[in-house]
């Protein structure tokens, strides 16, 4: 699918510019229209691929669409009305695309893990994996538990290492400045 830059207008008047992959300009046109914009033009970029190198979802927002995503499948919501009302709820607009193109690409006639592989930078290979058996099994609300659980045990260790690393690398500042200190104060009176 090629990657179409775009400029569209939203309800409140405000020009939005991104990048989207699409089928056509009529596919751009609808799924920018499902994102509540208005398209004022497009131009086909150069670079194709399904997303490009800045469009990474953070992991906090993929934690949040993992457990509204369970929460309403475990609730009986179809499928795509269940991504749609996600989509709708999204406040990062990448993550709103991938949505949609997901959306798109179920009522295409692909099963979710198939439309997840499209999104690599979103969804690695073990996500998409674990769902593929939770689609074969029945039981997609209980691997998007899991997943969900997964990230957030994930997010917390990187936090914790974040925090490991503070205070060997103050210490590390702080010794190098003294040495500074001293190898000028040595100079100057030597």
């Amino acid at each position: 699918m090629p990657m179409m830059h775009y400029k569209a207008v939203d309800a409140r008047g405000r020009m939005q510019t991104g990048q989207i992959d699409v089928i056509n300009s009529a596919d751009l046109e609808m799924r920018l229209e499902r994102l509540g914009l208005d398209l004022v033009n497009f131009k086909e970029s150069a670079v194709k691929g399904a997303i490009g190198t800045r469009a990474r979802v953070s992991r906090r927002e993929l934690i949040n669409f993992c457990f509204q995503f369970e929460q309403l499948i475990s609730a009986g919501v179809p499928l795509v009305d269940a991504l749609e009302d996600l989509r709708d709820s999204a406040e990062d607009k990448r993550l709103q695309e991938v949505i949609a193109g997901l959306v798109e690409s179920i009522e295409g006639g692909k099963s979710l893990s198939q439309a997840m592989e499209a999104y690599p930078q979103v969804f690695d290979t073990v996500f998409v994996n674990l769902l593929r058996a939770g689609e074969a099994s029945g039981q997609v609300g209980a691997v998007l538990k899991q997943i969900s659980d997964s990230l957030k045990w994930q997010d917390e260790q990187s936090a914790r290492i974040k925090k490991l690393i503070m205070y060997p690398t103050f210490v590390a500042v702080i010794v190098v400045l003294v040495l500074a200190a001293l190898m000028t104060f040595l100079v100057r009176n030597w």
